[in-house]
């Protein structure tokens, strides 16, 4: 359930999985109004950062302010990501909207060891300790 229509304009991102992005815009009147006298093609571009300071670009795509909503195919995990919306002028694109920053996460385990937590009861923390090493497989039978 997505929030009730109202306050400033915005642009809204969710994250669906790794893979798949949901974006929706609240417009207020001034917003409906400009993109109304603008009538130009619209455009959203997504960003990425590593550490959330500094954003590079990495997918364009077309799309139309009419709509409700968007679902948009990712292709960048492990990563924060943006997503800023321009509309065509005369003189070139402009920026309209800004969507807030989600964490996108890895799809899969890291490279990193495996920590695993011992937790005893009673006790409200967990103590890390090497993962168990996994057995070599031992032929059944006589020997």
């Amino acid at each position: 359930m997505l929030p009730g229509p109202g306050g400033p304009p915005r642009a809204v991102l969710m994250l669906v999985h790794p893979r798949l992005l949901f974006l929706y815009c609240v417009k207020d009147a001034a917003l409906e109004a400009k993109l109304a006298r603008v009538g130009g093609p619209a455009e959203l571009r997504v960003e990425i950062s590593a550490e959330g300071r500094s954003f590079r670009e990495v997918a364009r795509r077309a799309f139309d302010f009419r709509a409700p909503n968007w679902y948009l195919p990712n292709t960048a995990v492990d990563c924060l990501l943006r997503v800023r919306l321009w509309i065509r002028e005369r003189t070139g694109f402009r920026e309209i909207l800004a969507s807030n920053v989600v964490r996108v996460p890895r799809e899969g385990a890291g490279a990193g060891p495996e920590t695993w937590m011992k937790c005893e009861e009673g006790r409200p923390h967990a103590t890390p300790r090497e993962a168990p090493r996994p057995r070599r497989a031992v032929p059944a039978g006589p020997r």
